[in-house]
């Protein structure tokens, strides 16, 4: 080293992408009622907490929410399984739930899931009159 020096370089610019985080809802895992088992995207069910499993970058956290309202988050294991069961009754109707991920460069990957709760049981059929219909001969 002769102890010559040069000028300082340019500053130089990068940025970490990473892999691109994903999440998914795979199913709603329903354990109460007539209707049992994992219910797919737009189905039915009769349990108003179910549980909604998925699959996401592995050992990412998946928020939960639907609309506002965040129900809740869960880590996703090595293999990128998780599974939230919602903390409240869910009411009446269609509902439309959203997972979230958001990984450690700050890239987000969100996913939809909707469900129909429908725990209310029909009522049952009843006959009010019965009306006696004369038949005609049809042996013309």
């Amino acid at each position: 080293m002769a102890g010559n020096t040069s000028p300082a370089s340019d500053a130089l610019q990068f940025g970490v992408q990473g892999v691109p985080p994903m999440v998914s809802i795979t199913a709603a895992r329903d354990a109460v009622g007539s209707i049992t088992g994992d219910v797919l995207d737009n189905g039915v069910t009769d349990d108003r907490r179910p549980t909604l499993v998925g699959t996401a970058s592995a050992n990412g956290l998946v928020v939960i929410k639907e609309g506002p309202v965040v129900y809740g988050s869960a880590v996703a294991d090595a293999n990128g399984d998780w599974q939230l069961r919602l903390p409240l009754n869910q009411s009446e109707g269609e509902h439309t739930y959203t997972a979230s991920l958001t990984s450690a460069t700050g890239q987000t990957a969100s996913a939809e899931f909707n469900l129909t709760v429908d725990s209310v049981a029909p009522t049952r059929p009843s006959i009010d009159a019965v009306i006696a219909e004369a038949v005609a001969d049809r042996s013309l």
